[in-house]
């Protein structure tokens, strides 16, 4: 993976996809370049419009190593569930999750982490004579990491708020109680052309053009600027 597909700098590398025209030459870079562009597209519109963090479920939770024995200790463990990180790349935790403790960080940070992991190796068979045999991966898994970081190396800004001021007791009993709606569990799944921009009106007398941006302009509102918005009014 070079860089220009592991980064996630919006304005760093501008968006190109392929020119299909009769024999154009499929090689590895140009099938690589179609994927990345719809992923990052994909990805752009998650991270500014819909906005970036849990999405559903994920909760945490502390339970007993061996129920029949509790001098065996605690274990963390997180709950199945959807997020999507700050690049915009979504991360499902399909099973539940048990957690590795680490003693030497404490107080800690759980952090959950997009990761690709290739799976399905395949034997290519060798072109040239004397050339041992190798093998690839036929598929890449979108997976995820979940590790324990110490408070140091996270931004521990409260995450919502940024648009209003409010007070921190009404603040920490509306996080709470959306925290606890949105760990109950993922919900299952059960067109006008034009996007305006404006309207204009052109003055008889003076022929100056009126504009009006604001009134008939459909606006698309992220969830974080609308979670803000709840705690303002």
């Amino acid at each position: 993976m070079n860089e220009e597909q592991k980064s996630c700098d919006i304005f760093k590398f501008p968006f190109e996809r392929n020119n299909y025209y009769y024999g154009k030459l499929m090689t590895q870079r140009e099938y690589f370049a179609e994927q990345s562009y719809f992923n990052k597209k994909r990805w752009l519109i998650n991270r500014l419009v819909n906005g970036w963090g849990v999405v559903c479920g994920l909760e945490v939770k502390s339970v007993l190593k061996d129920s029949n024995d509790p001098s065996q200790g605690y274990e963390l463990r997180v709950t199945p569930g959807i997020a999507i990180d700050c690049c915009g790349r979504e991360i499902t935790v399909y099973e539940e999750q048990v957690v590795d403790l680490d003693p030497d960080i404490n107080p800690g940070v759980i952090c959950l982490e997009h990761f690709e992991c290739e799976t399905e190796p395949v034997h290519i068979p060798f072109i040239e004579c004397e050339q041992k045999d190798k093998f690839e991966f036929n598929r890449i898994r979108d997976s995820f990491q979940i590790v324990i970081k110490d408070p140091g190396e996270v931004n521990m800004e409260r995450p919502s708020g940024e648009n209003c001021p409010l007070l921190e007791d009404q603040l920490a009993s509306l996080d709470g109680y959306v925290c606890e709606k949105l760990m109950a569990g993922c919900p299952e799944c059960s067109e006008q052309p034009c996007l305006v921009l404006a309207e204009i009106t052109i003055e008889n007398n003076s022929r100056e053009i009126i504009i009006d941006e604001c009134s008939k302009r459909r606006l698309v509102y992220n969830n974080s600027l609308l979670y803000d918005l709840i705690h303002c009014f």
